[in-house]
């Protein structure tokens, strides 16, 4: 600053006085600004309920804000944003479907961890936890760091292959099997319980589990990744005590610990992932599948608590069962059984057809003769040379095995590509009716599994990488929840019909399994004996003209049978109605 002397005139002084004042204003102001201050008072409010200090907003329009990055709908807005760092190998697990096989419920109200989680995490190490009961009967595993590739566990039928914890273990479709875990004195048995729409026409097909080393105070801990599973205790040969056992069950965020008191006790434990009626298609992402689970108490009582819930149920009588489901979250009370044909583990099966499957179940187990071999003797056996007994049977049951070994790996993808060939072929076989009913059930195992088939149908000229609906699209429509079983809408009826006509065989084929469970009122229908695609029967031919107008008259009946139930149909913003 400019020091002044006596020829410096009084203006020049006061300018320099008025400017050290109003610094001196301002430090003191900021000092004042930085000395803690009693906050305002909260408004009053009711007790137990909280409040917010909101400050009017201008009225004055205000241009929308670009988003610096995407947004996920829904996702609440943050109070304090902070950088996120993005975790590479977890977002490339989303983009692939995320762990394979595991359906993870997305809804709001499904419990999870709190602040204080009564549950632990399982236990991650790897060590042996048990055996394989069961011989002759396929029960396979996986190395968590090899997907894509399946052992069969217990080769021999005195050779037990020991079972590890933390790998996933799964019964094919139509296969049973005991595994037997836990401490010698302490052992439970896990029937694995596997089915396919020829034996029973039910949502479970392979059953997939893993298997954790159980906590304090549990003698098993396991994780249900889908399908049926059956609990009992085991007691030791000479004990005269009740062999009472604890197991902590996992199944998608549920917990369910169950309390077995004796040997006698039977519980059934169940996961089933499937598309919603009415579910809007998405190429990618989109509705995550519905998730159904149950347990059951089939001979003797038990009790059941699920700990994340603070819900106990002291006495859990036989032929009840309490469910649960990710749509709405909740966790009923006891009820009796609906189906006890559907839940018992032996189900009765009459008449030779049922003999002829569990004789190529068998023979087909008897041909893995070495660990490593399960997925080519599976693949051997889906176009079976014409010698072979019930050629098209073996096809068929093939199919289902297939899918299940179906991961989201580059090999699962060549597994999906052979059933896809099957499914365009022309010929005359009732298996391309397996390979929807199959694919319907492997694409709700995930909510990325959509997009996983979608690149596969495209690869094998089944649709392009272009925005318009193609064949693919079409096909998958299908196989995602397009029509109820139950309570069929009217309009989804006509459309099937339609398609009944489309130039796509896969699409033709998956509107008759639509149009075939409508009929039978079934949610998994037996493969129709009606072949939309069989070669001389072209669309525009005599033949499949007839074949139209039969099955149109049988929509026509269907409409007619129940009381119409419209789905609920999305509008976007411009007011044209969504493709759904």
């Amino acid at each position: 600053m400019k020091r002044y002397s006596a020829t410096t005139t009084w203006a020049a002084r006061f300018a320099l006085f008025g400017i050290a004042a109003a610094m001196l204003a301002f430090l003191t102001v900021g000092v004042y600004m930085a000395l803690p201050h009693q906050p305002p008072k909260p408004p009053e409010t009711t007790p137990g309920y909280s409040f917010a200090q909101l400050t009017p907003e201008e009225t004055l329009p205000v241009k929308p804000k670009t988003p610096e990055g995407p947004a996920k709908p829904g996702d609440p807005i943050p109070i304090e944003p902070k950088p996120k760092v993005v975790d590479v190998s977890e977002a490339l697990a989303l983009a692939a479907g995320g762990v394979v096989g595991e359906v993870a419920a997305t809804k709001s109200n499904d419990p999870g961890p709190g602040l204080a989680d009564p549950v632990s995490t399982p236990d991650t190490a790897v060590r042996e936890i048990g055996r394989v009961e069961t011989s002759r009967t396929l029960v396979v595993t996986q190395d968590p760091a090899k997907p894509g590739v399946w052992s069969r566990l217990r080769v021999k039928g005195d050779g037990d292959e020991i079972v590890v914890s933390n790998a996933p273990v799964m019964a094919l479709p139509g296969y049973k099997a005991n595994v037997l875990i836990g401490a010698r004195d302490k052992q439970v048995q896990v029937y694995l319980w596997g089915n396919v729409p020829e034996q029973i026409p039910y949502r479970v097909f392979e059953s997939r589990v893993k298997f954790h080393p159980p906590a304090a105070g549990f003698d098993a801990d396991l994780t249900l990744l889908g399908g049926r599973i059956y609990l009992k205790s085991k007691k030791p040969e000479g004990d005269k005590n009740p062999a009472s056992r604890k197991v902590r069950v996992r199944a998608a965020n549920e917990v369910w610990d169950i309390s077995l008191p004796d040997e006698k006790t039977d519980v059934l434990v169940e996961l089933i992932s499937w598309f919603e009626p009415g579910t809007t298609y998405a190429r990618a992402g989109g509705a995550p599948p519905k998730q159904e689970g149950r347990v059951a108490v089939l001979n003797g009582a038990a009790k059941f608590a699920a700990p994340r819930r603070f819900k106990a149920v002291d006495k859990f009588a036989v032929n009840t069962q309490i469910v649960w489901d990710s749509g709405s979250g909740a966790l009923a009370d006891p009820q009796p059984i609906t189906n006890m044909q559907e839940a018992t583990a032996n189900p009765t099966l009459d008449g030779d057809d049922q003999k002829n499957i569990s004789r190529i179940f068998t023979e087909t187990a008897d041909r893995v003769t070495e660990r490593n071999v399960v997925r080519q003797v599976i693949e051997s056996r889906l176009d079976p040379p014409p010698t072979v007994v019930d050629r098209e049977a073996v096809a068929r049951l093939t199919v289902y095995s297939l899918a299940a070994l179906a991961d989201n790996s580059p090999p699962g993808d060549e597994m999906l590509k052979a059933l896809v060939d099957v499914l365009k072929s022309e010929l005359p076989w009732f298996v391309r009716q397996s390979v929807v009913t199959a694919l319907t059930a492997w694409v709700a195992r995930d909510r990325g599994n959509t997009a996983i088939l979608r690149a596969v149908l495209v690869s094998k000229g089944l649709g392009e990488d272009k925005d318009d609906e193609d064949a693919a699209d079409r096909f998958l429509r299908l196989i995602r929840g397009f029509v109820s079983p139950t309570k069929p809408d009217p309009e989804r009826l006509d459309e099937l019909g339609k398609l009944l006509a489309d130039k796509s065989i896969p699409v033709r084929e998956a509107a008759l399994w639509n149009i075939a469970s409508v009929d039978l009122e079934t949610w998994v229908p037996p493969p129709a004996r009606a072949n939309v695609g069989a070669v001389g029967a072209a669309v525009n031919s005599e033949d499949y003209k007839k074949f139209l107008v039969t099955w149109r008259g049988k929509i026509e009946m269907l409409k007619k049978r129940t009381t119409p139930f419209p789905l609920p149909r999305p509008v976007p913003k411009d007011g044209k109605e969504g493709k759904g």
